[in-house]
């Protein structure tokens, strides 16, 4: 599924959990969900689903300021339900753009390659160390968010371990290669 429908996905799915304004689903998107999506290509999104008839607005005024609450149709339903049973039912090759960076490592002198995947290193830290303060003191998260949600928040904790291993014996290999 391209990312554009992964990103109609989550946004059909949000709604389908409960009707909200633009702004709402973006701080939900940018606190709980681990697919980015920047606030005008959500509008954006938003947009075109109007369109071709996923989703309706109704507005509502505070002040002079106008705020759209979003809501799915019959057809946004059927098409949700339709994109989440084909994804979840196929085996999409991740891509990992930060992986580019590393094909491209042979490029950086070697003097430098080290301190920079260090760095890479303490940011994936941080990252894993937000989960554990989330988890109280490391406790597995799973046990504290319910349905899939907890299965998303696994996944993700289990692949930044993964990535961090896999620096830390990158590293470790490009500090014994300087030695010889």
């Amino acid at each position: 599924m391209s990312i554009t429908n992964l990103r109609k996905l989550l946004l059909l799915g949000l709604l389908k959990n409960s009707d909200m304004h633009g702004y709402h689903l973006n701080a939900h998107l940018e606190s709980n969900i681990p697919l980015h999506i920047k606030k005008p290509t959500a509008y954006n999104l938003l947009a075109r689903m109007e369109q071709d008839g996923w989703i309706i607005h109704r507005s509502e005024y505070t002040g002079n300021r106008e705020r759209r609450i979003y809501s799915l149709t019959s057809k946004g339903t059927e098409v949700f339900e339709k994109m989440l049973r084909e994804d979840l039912s196929t085996f999409n090759l991740q891509e990992y753009p930060g992986l580019i960076s590393m094909w491209l490592l042979e490029f950086v002198p070697t003097s430098e390659r080290r301190k920079l995947l260090e760095s890479r290193r303490n940011s994936l830290q941080a990252h894993l160390e937000a989960f554990r303060v989330q988890s109280h003191d490391g406790e597995n998260l799973t046990t504290q968010h319910e349905g899939s949600s907890a299965l998303v928040i696994e996944f993700v904790r289990r692949s930044l371990n993964l990535e961090l291993a896999f620096l830390d014996e990158v590293i470790a290999n490009l500090g014994s290669k300087n030695k010889e």
